[in-house]
């Protein structure tokens, strides 16, 4: 007699050991510092007015290169906020961003100091996030010290047909004198975003249009001040004053 037997396989469950340790994950506050960062903490004020302040040190091609970075937390992450980048050397001052506009992050020093400096940019559907946009590297040119930057943000594509449009949008417009800038109307800010969007790609009819934006449209208020800091992200990338 034929007997017929159905086995019901039961899957084993995956036990950890009881000695198992978690896989450390070295911050990047450790990071830097394995590769040469140094700390200097102070308080400044006292009591309730009391604010922490720190100074971070390191060493890059012989030059001393101080981040003054303050009233900031002291995270494992560490993100810079208020600072400013120092030639140790001769006390000269290399960078000081608008923290309004730009959040700063050091990602490495060895085998060169580099950046990341993220900023509210758009997207494809022109919802604004913080996103990274330039990295930045220390270089030595000639004995001195340089910052190279690279374009790490991807750019809405914006097609040539459009493009057209916009540069022969402001090139048909007249200047406009004091009179005029009473009754014209604001100028949208989706059109100096796509003319700054073109310009960091590289070109330079659309940075000349970004840069003189307000010889034939008006800004006020918000508008304004979205617009100067389109400008600045724009001359950051390209080390323009």
């Amino acid at each position: 007699m034929l007997l017929l037997s159905c086995k019901n396989e039961v899957k084993k469950k995956h036990i950890p050991e009881l000695n198992s340790t978690p896989k450390y994950t070295q911050s990047k506050l450790d990071k830097l510092k394995s590769e040469g960062l140094i700390i200097v903490d102070t308080i400044i004020g006292r009591g309730l007015y009391a604010k922490s302040k720190f100074t971070v040190k390191f060493d890059f091609e012989e030059n001393e290169i101080f981040i003054f970075n303050s009233y900031s937390e002291l995270t494992p992450e560490f993100q810079l906020f208020e600072y400013t980048l120092y030639n140790g050397t001769n006390n000269k001052g290399l960078f000081s961003p608008d923290v309004k506009t730009i959040r700063a992050e050091l990602t490495e020093i060895k085998p060169t100091p580099k950046f990341i400096l993220s900023a509210l940019l758009p997207d494809s559907n022109y919802n604004y996030e913080w996103r990274k946009y330039i990295q930045q590297k220390l270089v030595l040119k000639h004995g001195t010290i340089e910052i190279e930057n690279e374009l790490v943000y991807t750019p809405p594509l914006i097609s040539q047909k459009e493009l057209d449009s916009l540069i022969l949008e402001y090139d048909k417009r007249p200047y406009l004198d004091q009179v005029a800038r009473k009754t014209v109307s604001c100028v949208d800010e989706r059109y100096f975003v796509k003319i700054f969007l073109a310009s960091i790609q590289g070109n330079k009819k659309c940075e000349e249009i970004l840069y003189n934006l307000t010889d034939k449209f008006t800004t006020d208020g918000s508008i304004s001040e979205s617009w100067s800091e389109f400008v600045y992200l724009d001359k950051l990338l390209k080390n323009k004053e």
